[in-house]
């Protein structure tokens, strides 16, 4: 728990020195995103809970109403079991890219968008007697969404998005290999600022 919460710290931190110093006339913008996240995908025969994380990025405007981004995010879930002593944790830290595709249907202050990229991610498992604590190696999965944006004025905004991620890896856990097929919506509330 002390490592997340400095992981948190640690970016929220690095979010607002990137925000002080972009420019560029709006070309390029930051977004923070906390949230929650809902599996539809089990760990082998356990089922996952809610889960929850964060994401930071930056984005690039290429044209008008089109971005690309990237940036790195957190996900955490644990099985949703009866007994705490089989209790697993699960966690996806992960790299993310792709174009964001911002749809001029109404006039700003609200704007809607969506969202497709890929996701460079490792996922790790835990119990919570500490008999395993194995990751994975890096690999690709992808990521689509969407949602609206509400500017606050003319450098914030507030971006509700929901977006569905698929990140599939193997783990040998007491020599046993896993196949971890990662599934789930997460719904968020991202703070964006641009220069």
């Amino acid at each position: 728990m002390k490592t997340t919460t400095v992981s948190i710290l640690t970016f929220i931190a690095i979010f607002l020195l990137m925000m002080h110093t972009m420019n560029a006339q709006g070309m390029w913008s930051g977004e923070f995103r906390p949230g929650f996240n809902i599996p539809v995908s089990d760990l082998g025969e356990e089922d996952l809970a809610l889960g929850f994380g964060f994401e930071a990025k930056i984005a690039y405007k290429l044209m008008p109403h089109l971005k690309v981004y990237g940036g790195w995010g957190w996900n955490a879930f644990e099985t949703d079991t009866q007994d705490v002593n089989n209790m697993v944790d699960l966690d996806e830290t992960s790299f993310t890219f792709g174009f964001d595709l911002r749809l001029p249907v109404t006039d700003p202050p609200v704007t809607y968008f969506v969202y497709a990229g890929g996701v460079l991610g490792q996922i790790k498992l835990e119990d919570i007697k500490n008999t395993f604590n194995e990751r994975s190696d890096y690999g690709l999965g992808w990521q689509l969404g969407g949602g609206v944006e509400f500017a606050l004025n003319d450098h914030w905004s507030l971006k509700p998005d929901v977006r569905y991620r698929s990140l599939s890896r193997e783990i040998q856990v007491d020599e046993v290999m896993l196949e971890v097929d990662l599934q789930y919506f997460a719904v968020g509330l991202g703070i964006c600022g641009s220069l």
